[in-house]
C-alpha cells in the first residue's frame, strides 16, 4: 500500500479544487444553454417519432 506524502495530498487538493471549478463553470453554461436545448429538443421530438414510425420525410 502506498503512503501518501504531504506533496501528494497537496496535489489532490489542487486537483479537487480544479474539478470543483470546472463543475461550477459547467453548471453556469448549462443554465445559459438550457432554454436553447429545451426548445431544440421539443422541435426534434416529433421528427424523431416520425422516423421511428417510418415517415422519413420529417426525420432528423
Amino acid at each position: 500500500m502506498r503512503h501518501t506524502t504531504s506533496e501528494d495530498a497537496a496535489e489532490l487538493r489542487r486537483r479537487a479544487e480544479r474539478l470543483r471549478e470546472c463543475a461550477r463553470e459547467a453548471r453556469a453554461l448549462a443554465r445559459r444553454l438550457g432554454p436553447y436545448v429545451d426548445d431544440a429538443a421539443k422541435k426534434a421530438a416529433p421528427r424523431a417519432a416520425d422516423f421511428r414510425t417510418g415517415n422519413d420525410a420529417n426525420a432528423i
